[in-house]
């Protein structure tokens, strides 16, 4: 019988080529299973999948009972994610990989960056179990590393069997290849997620720039003062409403145009302590603003201009209105400490004279009680009038808005201020049966003896002022006509205006200017109308209508 050793050269030759072609086959087989597993973990641009691809092939193509591939971030054990891969018919409760907490042998494997492989034999010779808890207990561990390009590790890969067989070398160096390529997709897959995460981030932050940029405007579009802003070469960049109505006509369109539209025009750099400017619009000179300028660096440059090129913004505040309260304010306590001297002067000094020892004849006592009732007549309505001036301006004006005659309310007040001015006569005309009218009876009588006051004051001695009373459509009207020096046509408006006094009539007669602008003020709070007009052939008709009453009201 021939022995297997003695068998011919040519039957040797041909196992031996057999070997070598099914150890080519598994060698190709191999290859592929690698090319592939790489094709699919660097498709992937999610860690986690890159992961679990690695964890799954590894386990198969090495042919483990299980997988596990655990990756750290700058050796930070506790921030470990494991993936687990398990063999069809294991229990993956059961499994128990090992976790990297800083000891053992696995920490080991990522110190040192070296692959592990450890038979049973050997694990319980060095009596190292990398899994001290496994169930049932392990027949062979291997382990390779993660290593990043600059070195440092990144995880690890670790296999094991629970059944017979141990891992060879060449397991354990298509193990180590795995990981190498594993290794390359990690961080193919961080850089992404880091890109994904740096984009997501600007993007948060362009959106809430743009938030902020919409509140901002949003408010400086809100904001009553007008604003302005300019980029760094002085361009306008930004306009609200306010700043549109405060230049309407003719936009503002650079910094030094917009500093130019005041009188006098503006030549200050803003700084933190210059303060608001009072100045006044060129083009439109009854418009006063509070100008404020901020220097903000780095605000509208634009791409070329220098680093030290800064934005500006203008910040006006129309004043107008109080400048004229201010004004008026002014002009009211220089007339009301006028007007009130005069009469309390007299009040004061009469019944000074009055009340001495010394006995006075009965004329010079009946001139001076009748002084001291003139003045005191006069002080008493010029209290009444600021009484109707503060609470209009304070809107608590209320009218009675009841039936008024306007034919007994005019008697009385011509019988009134026919014993205060003597010397002239008024004359009252019109139809006796006239319809009442809607309005309050006391401030009716306040208007007619003001108008009736101004007339006789500016008529001269011994002219006659002329009341007349007609009905007209929906309105009886009311005029009180006289031929004193009158009026220029232009100033009709003008009159009604508080403190205003015609530059015509200022020198004949004191005055504070508040009585026809009172009239005014009453006459509209009953909805009725008044008016000034200068008469032909001299002299001034100042009028006023009020509606009839309605039987309902």
């Amino acid at each position: 019988m021939m022995h297997s050793t003695d068998a011919p050269p040519e039957r040797r030759d041909a196992r031996r080529r057999r070997a070598t072609e099914t150890f080519d086959d598994r060698e190709i087989v191999l290859l592929h299973a690698l090319s592939d597993a790489a094709r699919e973990m660097h498709r992937s641009l999610s860690l986690d999948d890159v992961l679990r691809v690695a964890t799954d092939r590894a386990r198969e193509i090495v042919g483990a009972t299980w997988a596990a591939t655990s990756q750290t971030t700058n050796e930070d054990w506790a921030s470990s994610v494991t993936a687990v891969s398990v063999a069809p018919g294991e229990d993956p409760a059961a499994i128990r990989a090992s976790t990297l907490d800083g000891q053992g042998m696995t920490a080991d494997v990522c110190r040192t960056n070296r692959p592990v492989r450890l038979s049973q034999m050997e694990l319980r010779r060095r009596d190292v179990d990398p899994v001290p808890d496994a169930t049932p207990p392990l027949r062979a561990w291997m382990a390779a590393p993660l290593v990043g390009s600059d070195g440092r590790n990144l995880g690890l890969i670790q296999l094991a069997r629970l059944d017979e067989g141990e891992f060879s070398p060449a397991e354990e160096a298509v193990l180590v290849q795995l990981a190498r390529m594993a290794s390359v997709a990690i961080e193919n897959a961080r850089l992404y997620e880091a890109a994904v995460d740096a984009r997501t981030q600007l993007a948060w932050a362009a959106h809430i720039e743009r938030v902020r940029a919409a509140e901002l405007r949003a408010v400086i579009e809100a904001m009553a003062e007008a604003v302005l802003v300019c980029d760094g070469s002085g361009r306008i960049s930004l306009v609200n409403p306010a700043a549109d109505s405060l230049f309407a006509g003719r936009p503002v369109m650079t910094y030094d145009d917009l500093l130019s539209r005041f009188d006098p025009p503006v030549d200050r750099e803003p700084d933190a302590d210059g303060g608001p400017l009072e100045v006044r619009l060129r083009d439109r000179p009854d418009r006063w603003v509070e100008l404020r300028l901020y220097a903000v660096p780095g605000v509208g440059r634009r791409p070329g201009e220098s680093d030290e090129a800064h934005g500006r913004i203008a910040v006006m505040r129309d004043i107008s209105a109080s400048r004229r309260a201010r004004a008026q304010r002014e002009a009211f306590l220089g007339i009301l400490s006028h007007e009130l001297r005069t009469p309390i002067t007299t009040i004061y000094a009469g019944s000074k004279v009055l009340a001495r020892p010394e006995s006075l004849d009965t004329t010079t006592r009946r001139d001076l009680a009748a002084d001291i009732s003139a003045e005191a007549e006069r002080l008493f309505r010029l209290v009444e009038d600021l009484l109707v001036m503060t609470r209009a301006e304070r809107g608590v004006l209320h009218m009675a808005n009841e039936p008024v005659l306007l034919q007994r309310v005019l008697a009385s007040a011509i019988r009134l201020e026919a014993a205060h001015w003597p010397a002239t006569r008024i004359e009252l005309t019109g139809p006796s049966d006239l319809p009442a009218v809607t309005g309050d009876a006391t401030y009716v009588e306040q208007v007619i003896r003001n108008l009736l006051s101004n007339a006789a004051k500016y008529s001269p001695v011994d002219a006659a002022v002329e009341v007349r009373l007609e009905e007209a459509q929906d309105e009886v009207v009311v005029r009180v006509l006289d031929r004193g020096r009158g009026f220029q046509s232009n100033e009709a408006d003008d009159l009604f205006e508080l403190f205003y006094r015609s530059p015509a009539t200022a020198a004949q007669a004191s005055g504070a200017g508040i009585g026809l602008f009172v009239c005014r003020r009453l006459i509209t709070a009953m909805r009725g109308r008044i008016w000034a007009r200068p008469r032909a052939g001299g002299g001034a008709e100042f009028g006023f209508a009020l509606p009839l009453c309605d039987d309902a009201e």
